[in-house]
């Protein structure tokens, strides 16, 4: 059995009483990190990640209002691109700090719990993986830090033509 084919079956498992039905196996984790603390760091992960995505879905509405209304002021004769463009800067900068303090919470929750778990033992070997490897976290991430950088360029390109 694969290993992450057996990640899959010890959570199953676990989950349903601590016994596997495939092989009548009783499978108790052998870590020194309850059930109890793992749900919460999960909990507390989830939360933070739902955090982020608010934040980008809050971003990404302000600034198309944003944006229409510098079209609609460009077509009038009140010229309000600079105030527009200062208060799309404003936006970018404060929701994307508030990202990032998310994304730090989110890497010291992650390096709390493989904290907790005995050097000589893995928390992946007795529950589900929560940190992959550094590209695929790298790749997961270009959304939420990029968005808001490019963002606030496009309102430093409006200001500046």
């Amino acid at each position: 059995m694969s290993r992450s084919r057996s990640l899959l079956s010890f959570e199953g498992s676990y989950r349903n009483g601590g016994t596997n039905m495939e092989t009548n196996e009783t499978n108790l984790p052998t870590s020194d990190i309850s059930l109890d603390t793992y749900d919460r760091y999960c909990r507390q992960i989830d939360k933070e990640d739902d955090l982020i995505n608010q934040r980008i879905n809050w971003l990404l509405v302000s600034q198309s209002i944003l944006f229409a209304a510098l079209g609609i002021s460009n077509r009038t004769i009140l010229d309000v691109t600079l105030e527009v463009a200062l208060v799309g800067i404003g936006v970018s900068v404060f929701i994307g700090a508030s990202v990032w303090g998310a994304l730090l919470s989110l890497r010291s929750y992650r390096q709390k719990l493989i904290e907790s778990c005995p050097p000589e033992k893995d928390v992946n070997c007795c529950y589900p993986q929560l940190h992959r490897s550094r590209f695929n976290m790298g790749l997961g991430l270009v959304a939420p830090i990029l968005i808001p950088v490019l963002l606030l360029v496009a309102w430093i390109i409006v200001i500046f033509e």
